[in-house]
This record gives C-alpha cells, sequence and structure tokens, in this order.
C-alpha cells in the first residue's frame, strides 16, 4: 500500500524526479555557467528596474533565452533509461 503522503504528493514528487533526471544530463560546467547568468540577470533585471531603463536588461534577456534552449536540449538527449515517465 502507497503511503498517503506519497498519494497527496505524487504529481509533485513526479515533476521533482524529472527535474533531477533533467539536470543530471546536463554537464556539470554548463550547469553552473547557465545558473551563475541566471543570478547576474537577475541582478542586472533589478537594476534595469530601478533605473527605469529595461532596454539595458535586453542582452541578459537574450542570454537566458539561449541558455534555457541549450539546456533543455540537452536534457532531451538524455539515455532512454533515464528518461521519466512523470510526464
Amino acid at each position: 500500500m502507497i503511503p498517503r503522503w506519497m498519494r497527496k504528493n505524487k504529481r509533485a514528487i513526479q515533476l521533482y524526479y524529472k527535474q533531477a533526471l533533467d539536470t543530471l544530463c546536463i554537464p556539470k560546467e554548463e550547469f553552473v555557467a547557465f545558473e551563475k547568468l541566471c543570478s547576474e540577470s537577475f541582478d542586472a533585471w533589478l537594476l534595469a528596474k530601478i533605473q527605469g531603463g529595461l532596454f539595458s536588461f535586453a542582452p541578459y534577456l537574450e542570454k537566458v533565452i539561449e541558455g534555457k534552449k541549450k539546456t533543455l536540449w540537452l536534457s532531451e538527449q538524455q539515455p532512454v533509461h533515464l528518461q521519466s515517465d512523470a510526464g
């Protein structure tokens, strides 16, 4: 019998598992670089918002979008035995 807490949180557990598998398929250097870019981008967004010049944030946004595309592509390349059936 499946514990009640597991039944209640099944979808959250499935999503967490899928995210973990996707992260494992990204090389460490790529993952660290993307996380650093996201952190820098957040700081740039805050500064641009405060200064009222959101156009200065555009280059960061483009880099984040390209980085996300790359990490998504890498996670889709995972071996079949690691693919989650949670989706």
